[in-house]
């Protein structure tokens, strides 16, 4: 192919992306279920729409407990096994790194989180594990305040993250935020 073809190609491929992820976006935000108050199914519909929109193996939503000491999985989403889990906790005093890249940043994009400062204390015990090579996390906020984290988990090559991915990332934590707000 040539230069002008790849272009255009990889241009196309961009809108189509943006087009479905806003059809995903516009769908969760016009959907009754999603704001139910069931946060559990609430969870596992948003987790497999962002497998989809973002393209990614993995996505996960967790949540502070009532200590702020650490986190607890409400929901992670495998697309490949099309299975639902959760309750694993992580605490804050395992993975000081983390936990404080997430709650200063917008948006922890590591195109390799195996070294990414705020991710690389995940490599053993987790991402190498399951074979998670980059990771784009969002901080989930209700009520003021910072209560969780959206993560998604690239597995296969490490991917730089693009600045509309990093958006549409952080608009579907929002999403998290105000379903969990409306069941309070």
């Amino acid at each position: 192919k040539s230069v002008t073809t790849m272009v255009v190609d990889s241009g196309s491929n961009l809108v189509e992306k943006l087009r479905r992820q806003m059809a995903i976006f516009a769908d969760l935000t016009a959907s009754r279920s999603v704001y139910s108050d069931d946060l559990t199914a609430t969870a596992k519909r948003i987790t497999e729409a962002l497998v989809d929109a973002i393209d990614v193996e993995r996505a996960s939503i967790w949540l502070y407990n009532k200590e702020r000491q650490g986190i607890s999985c409400l929901d992670l989403y495998v697309r490949t096994k099309k299975d639902h889990s959760s309750g694993t906790v992580l605490n804050a005093s395992d993975f000081p790194s983390y936990f404080k890249t997430v709650a200063t940043q917008r948006t922890l994009a590591a195109e390799n989180a195996h070294t990414h400062p705020g991710t690389s204390e995940f490599s053993e015990v987790y991402l190498r594990p399951l074979g998670i090579n980059a990771m784009l996390d969002v901080p989930i906020y209700a009520n003021g305040q910072m209560i969780g984290v959206v993560c998604h988990e690239h597995t296969g090559d490490y991917r730089k993250w693009t600045t509309d991915e990093e958006t549409f990332a952080y608009l579907m934590g929002n999403i998290v935020g105000m379903a969990i707000e409306k069941i309070g």
